[in-house]
């Protein structure tokens, strides 16, 4: 009984004339060329003198990493930012991550056909907002990129400043995320304080208004009593707080009431 075991051949020194012998053997007349193992790189396989390349690589033969991005754990517009490189998907640290930051990925995401018509639901062109802390959960394996610096003009995230492939002192709690869409009239109308925009205009969250979100919005509230009486409280820089009694009396009281809509106050 032979025990037949399938082997491969090491090719130090391996050359034309072994080629040939190799190809004879197989019912041909000569070898045209022969290659090593760096023609087949990274998983590659030739199909009539081409290499196809596998997820993560490219190049006439498959020697130049493809990088690619991909949201995770969101929906079609918005997830954890992940980059392919080398092969592995790996994600990316929220230090110093930012709305250019996340420009760059929505662009890189978007697409338009031939003539300018926009084709799928997966066409962005800017970054609603940008979420840091593993907003869209923890990844897992590699952290690719740490310290992104965009500044907003690259078309993709590998040409943005980083600290170098795999040089991250992160963990996966720091996984950045991103929110992509079209802006339209609200693309460079940035509302400060929490505001959002709609059709070019920003709303504003309490404590806050004017074009930008800008202005404090200051305003007074009485709890802790009934519908005309209690603590003073005043919003101010977003936040309530009280009003200390030194010197409190019924003038600043007659303040206060009218102010909530009332005549006068009755006692201070």
């Amino acid at each position: 009984v032979w025990l037949m075991e399938m082997l491969t051949v090491v090719e130090l020194s391996w050359d034309l004339n072994d080629g040939n012998v190799v190809c004879r053997q197989l019912g041909f007349r000569d070898a045209i060329r022969v290659r090593t193992s760096a023609y087949f790189a990274n998983g590659g396989t030739c199909v009539d003198g081409n290499c196809t390349c596998v997820e993560g690589y490219k190049g006439e033969l498959c020697t130049e990493f493809d990088i690619k991005i991909r949201l995770v754990s969101g929906d079609a517009s918005s997830g954890r930012v992940e980059v392919l490189y080398d092969g592995e998907w790996g994600t990316v640290c929220d230090d110093g991550w930012d709305l250019d930051d996340g420009n760059v990925v929505c662009r890189q995401l978007g697409f338009r056909d031939a003539i300018g018509v926009r084709t799928s639901a997966y066409f962005f062109r800017d970054a609603i907002r940008v979420h840091t802390g593993a907003y869209f959960g923890a990844g897992s394996g590699s952290i690719w990129l740490d310290d992104v610096a965009c500044t907003g003009s690259e078309s993709r995230i590998s040409d943005c400043s980083h600290n170098g492939w795999g040089v991250e002192n992160c963990g996966h709690a720091e996984d950045a995320g991103v929110e992509c869409g079209d802006l339209g009239a609200c693309r460079g109308v940035n509302c400060a304080n929490g505001g959002t925009c709609v059709d070019g205009n920003c709303t504003c969250v309490e404590g806050y208004k004017g074009e930008l979100c800008t202005e404090f919005d200051i305003k007074i509230r009485l709890v802790d009593g009934d519908a005309s009486s209690g603590r003073v409280e005043v919003l101010y820089d977003g936040e309530w707080g009280t009003v200390c009694d030194d010197g409190w009396d019924i003038n600043d009281a007659n303040v206060v009431c009218r102010q909530l809509g009332y005549r006068d106050g009755i006692a201070a």
